[in-house]
């Protein structure tokens, strides 16, 4: 997760306008990597930065695997086939 962190301040404010396809890569890495190391809260924050900031619904695609994963690991599967 450091190595998330850190590339995430390195990115300049407006990464997800001039880098988006590194910008997203990175997002979506650090998301799946808090999922898999059971940060589910910080899992949640990435997440919804991406889908705010995604452009397409492919884009959008991987995260939604994260967040439906997320809720499944906590118990709340209702929660998670609710998602739209």
């Amino acid at each position: 997760m450091k190595y998330f962190h850190f590339g995430k301040k390195l990115l300049a404010a407006d990464s997800w306008l001039h880098l988006y396809d590194l910008t997203l890569a990175l997002y979506e890495s650090a998301a799946e990597a808090a999922y898999l190391t059971g940060n589910f809260a910080e899992t949640s924050d990435l997440v919804e930065i991406v889908l705010q900031q995604a452009k397409t619904v492919l884009d959008k695609m991987k995260v939604y695997e994260i967040k439906i994963k997320n809720y499944q690991s906590q118990n709340k599967p209702l929660v998670a086939i609710k998602i739209p």
